[in-house]
């Protein structure tokens, strides 16, 4: 909901981004008990999240009485199949949202198998009586498919090879002994730090949170969360990352091509594109 652009979400977003720990208790429960995922074998698949508004289980032969009609999807702008290169960009970018959002969210992340394959079932969301075409996977993939699949592979070697990003272990954790998170700050846009009225304020959905910490040599890490799902750009001004050549972009899921973000300058004053998330490590 928070990526479609509902207002009212983005306190929810950041909570479960950093464990929902609201449910599951620092001192109670391990960071790793958050079960995160997006889709789920009943309901739409990835794909089909970005490309139908509404359920289509026609197939099923039940009238389209069946199945759940809380699906939390959009087709921006056609349903279904389009050839429109804006509406197939757009989905696209939403879909780098969504999987980079489960990624990198703390907790253990639910992948349902197809998504990394851009798996469509037309619009069903019911699809368990469907042994055929519809709901078999397909490996044979067309230009954009084979840019998500490879943009998943990477956002899940990030995760692997930066522990930090998936296991934020904080001080005031009882649950474990072990600390690897110095510091997290939360920004506005402006640069100023996140006050508790700007998490409730709709009139936008946009944060950066700067984590300090350790990998598991202990050598000091720093990364910068950018995150904008309004509709429009939003320029951040983050004074933290005024020196560029200390920063590399890691993740910018406005560019579908992962080779592309070395390329990606980080400047104190930038632009973060609209219904995007970025990434820097210093």
């Amino acid at each position: 909901g928070f990526w479609r652009g509902d207002l009212g979400l983005k306190a929810d977003f950041a909570t479960r981004l950093m464990g929902s720990r609201d449910v599951f208790r620092k001192g109670i429960r391990p960071m790793h008990t958050s079960v995160n995922n997006v889709t789920y074998h009943d309901g739409f698949t990835m794909h089909d999240l970005v490309c139908y508004a509404n359920k289509h289980n026609e197939a099923n032969l039940e009238e389209n009485r069946d199945g759940h009609n809380h699906n939390l999807s959009a087709n921006y702008g056609v349903e279904g199949p389009t050839s429109d290169t804006k509406i197939i960009a757009l989905r696209e970018q939403h879909k780098r949202n969504l999987f980079a959002t489960l990624a990198l969210s703390q907790g253990t992340p639910h992948v349902l198998a197809g998504d990394e394959l851009s798996k469509t079932q037309t619009g069903n969301n019911n699809a368990y009586c469907q042994d055929n075409e519809l709901n078999w996977l397909h490996w044979s993939l067309n230009k954009e498919q084979q840019l998500f699949l490879d943009f998943c592979a990477y956002v899940l070697h990030l995760r692997r090879q930066y522990p930090l990003l998936a296991n934020m272990m904080f001080a005031d954790d009882q649950y474990t002994s072990l600390i690897n998170i110095e510091s997290t700050e939360w920004y506005r846009v402006d640069g100023s730090h996140k006050r508790q009225q700007d998490w409730v304020n709709d009139n936008h959905s946009c944060f950066a949170l700067h984590v300090r910490g350790y990998d598991e040599d202990l050598n000091g890490q720093e990364w910068v969360y950018c995150v904008n799902s309004s509709l429009t750009d939003m320029t951040f001004n983050l004074p933290m990352m005024a020196n560029k050549n200390e920063w590399q972009c890691m993740l910018n899921t406005a560019v579908a091509d992962t080779t592309l973000y070395a390329s990606v300058v980080a400047l104190m004053e930038f632009d973060v594109h609209a219904r995007s998330i970025c990434l820097f490590k210093k």
